[in-house]
């Protein structure tokens, strides 16, 4: 990417699952308050199927992530698995509002 959007660097380190590295539909990307980031599917976040792995790559494979370039840290942004709606929506998160979303998947 010639002109790369996000402040950290390409070879920034990120959590994601193997799902997402598989084509999974990435639904929830997290801009942690301490600089990480996570990009995740939804449909697992079991510790056998977490990788890390730079975040150009996954831009790579979803270039719709570069939208999400400005998201401040401690931020969520996701959208629903109905292609059809396929926006970014964002919020601030709490650490009550991130274990509630996901208790309510499992």
């Amino acid at each position: 990417m010639s002109n790369w959007p996000f402040a950290e660097p390409p070879d920034t380190a990120v959590f994601t699952t193997q799902s997402v590295l598989d084509g999974a539909r990435i639904r929830d990307v997290h801009h942690d308050e301490d600089g990480d980031w996570q990009i995740l599917c939804g449909t697992t976040l079991a510790t056998e199927d977490a990788r890390i792995v730079h975040l150009a790559h996954l831009v790579e494979m979803a270039p719709s992530l570069a939208s999400l370039a400005d998201l401040p840290r401690g931020w969520w942004a996701g959208r629903c698995d109905d292609v059809a709606h396929d926006g970014w929506h964002r919020r601030p998160v709490t650490l009550r509002a991130r274990m509630r979303s996901l208790l309510r998947r499992r």
